[in-house]
């Protein structure tokens, strides 16, 4: 019974975090981005393919950036990383997720797959934005090593 109840959890949680991104191939979402990264959990991950996705150019390039805003945050010369190089990194990987799911032209499982690590990155941006630069690494580099485990360029 205990893990019918989390299992369910997990469910609900997952599609109302699709909901709460407005991830309907164009449709858009009139919540505020603070709010959407306003959660304690992170999406379930999806099953591991059998064989890699196989990644669009676009999610490829993306993908990158999103690479590029973490990396930077640690190429500092004095070795610490402030208040606004966090808030500037959140706001970058959240912009290019949001694009990500704008302009999303992927097969249906490869789509579902690449939910629950945008909804990780965008939990991992959150952070950045409120300073916590430990729990925004985290979860920023959890995504992208699931996103190189699930999809191929």
């Amino acid at each position: 019974m205990v893990k019918f109840f989390l299992a369910t959890s997990l469910l609900l949680s997952a599609a109302a975090h699709a909901a709460d991104h407005g991830h309907h191939h164009g449709q858009k979402n009139d919540q505020s981005t603070d709010q959407k990264n306003d959660r304690s959990s992170v999406a379930p991950e999806a099953k591991k393919p059998a064989k890699k996705f196989l990644a669009d150019e676009a999610l490829s390039k993306r993908m990158d950036l999103v690479t590029e805003a973490m990396m930077k945050l640690h190429e500092s010369p004095s070795g610490g990383v402030t208040k606004q190089q966090l808030t500037e990194a959140g706001k970058k990987i959240e912009s290019t997720v949001q694009d990500i799911f704008k302009s999303c032209k992927l097969a249906k499982d490869a789509d579902m797959a690449l939910h629950p690590i945008l909804a990780t990155l965008l939990d991992g941006a959150g952070s950045y934005k409120k300073g916590d630069e430990k729990k925004g690494h985290e979860l920023v580099h959890k995504a992208l090593e699931q996103y190189a485990e699930y999809f191929s360029k």
